[in-house]
């Protein structure tokens, strides 16, 4: 049997359900690895065994008196630390006093109620917003290089599986925040379709784009624990993968602001889509020329709805934020009314644009991220140009699902993603689609070098 760290969701699932390990023997084998390693990736803000380990106990002593509460007690979940938990402090990677909800976020809740191990806290840049230089509780390092940056915001999430740590973990993702850490750290990530997922008990950023999701090992594992994070039974997976795309077709998004990207990423795409059309899909070019803009109209409307939120803890206490990010918010207030009103009419245009445009196909198709991870130096500061979020920014902006799925390497062996997407309401075809892609090519199953 292969270690229990190198396992996903779906896997330890069916040992746990076959009795060939204990809740308690996964939590504190995955609890040892977090205390061996983690000094080195900076995964976890707030980490602590026993409450992980008295719920993997409470899990074994429902699995041994028959009475499990479905096919995922006792599996260990890593949850980022916007995401109130009641059992642990939440801080949102900031010192600053923030008004926290009480008690579990309705994500938590409804995955404890399955009998989800809650197993730590996950790092953040401050509020999810703080520039990539500027972090209350150090950057987190990118398992593949340690020199590479994990991504945004949700890059302890992101790098907590992939290291490893946890099968499974929730993020958030407000203009590519699950995704980014996904494409980068080799995992998959979920931006389900918007309030799918539940966002009370998420100290918010902007509430008009802000979305829970998943991080996971595969589409797989991903399929399993999206409706434990809705509060949904979750019904024992079968032991054959779903069929694969057959006669869908795919639309392979042409845009003016994706030309130039670098060749491995270029390839990495085109590798995916001959996959999927070797399994019998159909795949289209797609043109959607309001892109770009949409990707600028996120900007704005983030910058906006964060300044408004959180300008009066400036006003307040301003050395009880970081200075990288009390500068950001700064400039963010001076995003006028009119143009986050202006902001919002490009979002509506482009959501029946891409409406239009995607009316022929089933799924879109496009690169995770512009590059692969980027360079950090030892203090966390990314020393690579900023590449902005026009892959992934939007798609918040309509709510629309989308899912990073790895799908190669660049020169320096560094993980490459794809991204899907759907129209609202069909995550499933998302996921179904990209294990389709991971029975014939296995990328999700690299592990990082540590």
């Amino acid at each position: 049997m292969a270690d229990l760290h190198d396992l996903g969701i779906d896997e330890l699932a069916r040992l746990l359900g076959m009795g060939a390990v204990s809740p308690v023997e996964l939590s504190t084998h995955l609890a040892d690895r977090v205390e061996a390693m983690d000094p080195a990736i900076n995964a976890f803000v707030h980490w602590d065994r026993r409450p992980a380990l008295a719920q993997a106990r409470a899990a074994h002593e429902r699995r041994r008196a028959g009475r499990p509460r479905g096919p995922l007690d006792g599996v260990p979940v890593a949850i980022k630390d916007n995401i109130t938990t009641a059992d642990q402090p939440t801080t949102a990677g900031s010192a600053a006093r923030l008004p926290v909800p009480e008690g579990d976020a309705a994500v938590v809740a409804a995955l404890r109620a399955a009998g989800v191990v809650i197993f730590g806290k996950t790092n953040l840049p401050e509020l999810a917003y703080g520039p990539v230089d500027s972090y209350v509780f150090g950057p987190t390092r990118n398992p593949w290089d340690p020199h590479r940056y994990a991504g945004g915001s949700s890059m302890g999430a992101g790098a907590a599986v992939a290291a490893g740590f946890v099968p499974g973990a929730v993020g958030t993702d407000t203009t590519g925040s699950v995704r980014n850490p996904a494409n980068w750290c080799g995992v998959v990530g979920l931006k389900p379709t918007r309030g799918r997922i539940p966002l009370d008990g998420v100290i918010p950023l902007s509430r008009s784009l802000d979305h829970v999701g998943l991080l996971t090992r595969s589409a797989r594992d991903c399929r399993l624990l999206l409706p434990a994070a809705e509060g949904w039974p979750v019904a024992p997976m079968p032991g054959a993968p779903r069929p694969g795309p057959g006669r869908l077709r795919i639309g392979l998004l042409r845009t003016a602001i994706l030309a130039g990207l670098p060749d491995a990423v270029q390839a990495a795409v085109a590798a995916a889509v001959e996959e999927w059309q070797a399994l019998g899909a159909t795949v289209v070019d797609c043109p959607v020329p309001g892109w770009g803009a949409a990707a600028a109209a996120a900007e704005v409307v983030v910058a906006r709805e964060a300044a408004v939120r959180y300008r009066p803890l400036i006003d307040a206490d301003p050395d009880s934020i970081g200075v990288g990010l009390r500068g950001r918010l700064e400039a963010a207030a001076a995003v006028s009314g009119q143009a986050y009103v202006d902001a919002r009419r490009v979002a509506a245009a482009f959501d029946a644009e891409l409406e239009a445009a995607t009316r022929g196909v089933d799924l879109l198709v496009l690169p995770g991220r512009e590059r692969a991870a980027p360079r950090m130096d030892v203090a966390g500061r990314v020393l690579d140009a900023p590449v902005g979020v026009r892959c992934v920014a939007p798609l918040n902006v309509v709510g629309w699902p989308a899912l990073a799925v790895p799908c190669g390497v660049d020169p320096d062996g560094l993980p490459l993603g794809v991204q899907i997407v759907a129209r609202p309401g069909v995550d499933e075809l998302l996921l179904q689609a990209a294990e389709a892609l991971q029975e014939v090519t296995g990328w999700h199953l690299r592990r990082p070098p540590l």
